[in-house]
């Protein structure tokens, strides 16, 4: 399971290296990864310090590279 997350790391990394920041439902959109594994890969990316999550007006969370 944790390969996996690494894996879908590397998916999220891609697509916001593409178009940054982008919202998790946008996220989830873009990769093919459920909300889940797209939670559990923010997770790991967070955790590793290389993205920022910000809450929005409208209670969405966008997600942008460091």
């Amino acid at each position: 399971m944790n390969e996996n997350v690494g894996l879908s790391a590397g998916q999220l990394w891609k697509a916001l290296e593409k178009s940054s920041p982008l919202s998790v439902t946008e996220l989830k959109a873009k990769t093919n990864l459920d909300q889940d594994m797209v939670m559990l890969a923010l997770g790991w990316l967070a955790r590793e310090d290389k993205v920022t999550l910000n809450k929005t007006a409208k209670k969405k969370i966008e997600v942008a590279l460091k």
